[in-house]
Parts: structure tokens; sequence; C-alpha cells
């Protein structure tokens, strides 16, 4: 794969978004929620394997290499379950709910490190391009 363009790393980074918005709001069941914060549980990681598989695709939509591809959506797996494990443990320790001001920074915390996540990875297929 060539060196990607401006653009095309910004369209890849729209797919991210919408991998994300799917994964964590359309497709996540109350199994998964109820399991995030309880590390090993199938529900946390069934979730986590949805943002694999979404990976995946846009990066293969986006024309990465099969290894690449794999091996990047492995990344964000593996990061998307430790971010939110880490959330959903630290609010229930806590005992917040959205009626705290702590529940709504850890939130916000939890998404900028997912977007984070994916800014990074964006810039692995520049670097591997």
């Amino acid at each position: 794969m060539e060196t990607p363009s401006a653009l095309s790393i910004l369209f890849l980074v729209l797919l991210f978004q919408l991998k994300h918005a799917v994964c964590d709001g359309l497709l996540q069941t109350r199994w998964m929620l109820s399991e995030k914060g309880i590390y090993g549980k199938p529900g946390g990681i069934a979730h986590a394997g949805l943002h694999l598989l979404g990976s995946f695709a846009g990066l293969v939509v986006f024309g990465a290499g099969l290894a690449a591809a794999l091996g990047l959506a492995l990344v964000d797996a593996v990061a998307h379950y430790h971010i939110d494990f880490f959330k959903e443990m630290v609010s229930r320790q806590r005992g917040w709910t959205p009626r705290d001001n702590y529940f709504w920074w850890l939130l916000t915390a939890d998404q900028a490190l997912h977007h984070f996540t994916y800014l990074a990875m964006a810039a692995a297929v520049v670097l591997l391009g």
C-alpha cells in the first residue's frame, strides 16, 4: 500500500468513528454492559470482539493489508477492553452514577482514550504505509 493521503487518513478516522458509534451504541447489549467491569467476563470480551471485527473491516475497506488490519484490530480490541474495564471498575467501586459529575468526567476520559487509540491506529497506517 502506498503512503495514504491526508484525505484518505481522515476517511479512515471517520470509519473508526462510525465503528465506535455502532459498537458502543447499536450493538452493545445489557449483558456486555453488565460484565465490562468484571475482568475476564465474557460480556466485556464480546464487546471488545465487536470492536476488533469493526476495526478489521474498516481497515480492510481502507486498503490495509490483512496482517496489518488484523494486528491493528487486535490492538484496538485489547485497548478497548482495558479502557472500558477501568472505567466500569472505578465507577462501580466509587458508586458513581449519571447523577455524579465524576461519572461524566470518567466517561469523557474513557471516550477520549478510545478516540486517541483510533488516531494512533491511523498514524500506524501512515507509518506502515
